[in-house]
């Protein structure tokens, strides 16, 4: 019986049904230290700047939010697994470039937090000479959400969703466009 019960719980543990904390030995106090989480310094208009249009890629790549992972994705898994993605390059990035520039670590304001929630919108830019200039990833579960960039969660701001309503096909808009404003409120259902 004790058997069962103990293979019952590792089952359990492995599904990830509840949370479980084993240790052996003495029982000491497990002090986390939270650090503040540093945005590495940019600016993506000088870093635009310095390159040719030309060179340039925009690649926005999206989930359509009909499908719950038992493992939430991450950013790498809706770049290689994704429903929609669109790339846009020269004149038709040029059109709306100007959005880019708001784009600077001094705009955004780092979060001391760890969200484990589902990416389903991915945005990099890059440069045929320089790879990855920037790159935003947008987590939503359920009511909840919140952006990373280049690996940093930070506060929300709208010019990070401006560019995806401005480079977004009809398909990701469809899926996404009432999210992809900071000031979004559901629908409550009374």
């Amino acid at each position: 019986m004790k058997s069962i019960v103990v293979l019952f719980l590792t089952l359990l543990c492995t599904l990830n049904v509840f949370p479980v904390s084993i240790s052996f030995g003495s029982e000491q106090e497990n002090t986390q230290t939270i650090t503040k989480v540093e945005l590495e310094e940019f600016d993506l208009e000088e870093m635009i700047k310095a390159e040719d249009i030309e060179d340039l890629k925009l690649t926005i790549y999206a989930l359509s939010g009909n499908l719950l992972y038992r493992i939430p994705p991450k950013a790498e898994q809706v770049k290689i697994g994704c429903d929609a993605k669109v790339e846009v390059t020269g004149e038709e990035l040029a059109k709306n470039i100007e959005l880019f520039y708001k784009i600077k670590s001094s705009s955004l304001t780092p979060r001391n937090t760890e969200s484990a929630m589902y990416c389903q919108l991915v945005y990099v830019l890059e440069s045929e000479k320089n790879g990855v200039l920037f790159e935003a990833d947008f987590w939503y579960f359920n009511e909840e959400r919140t952006v990373q960039v280049n690996g940093v969660e930070v506060d929300e701001e709208q010019f990070l969703y401006d560019i995806l309503l401005a480079y977004s096909n009809e398909v990701i808009l469809g899926w996404w466009e009432p999210l992809l404003h900071v000031n979004y409120q559901s629908e409550q259902i009374d």
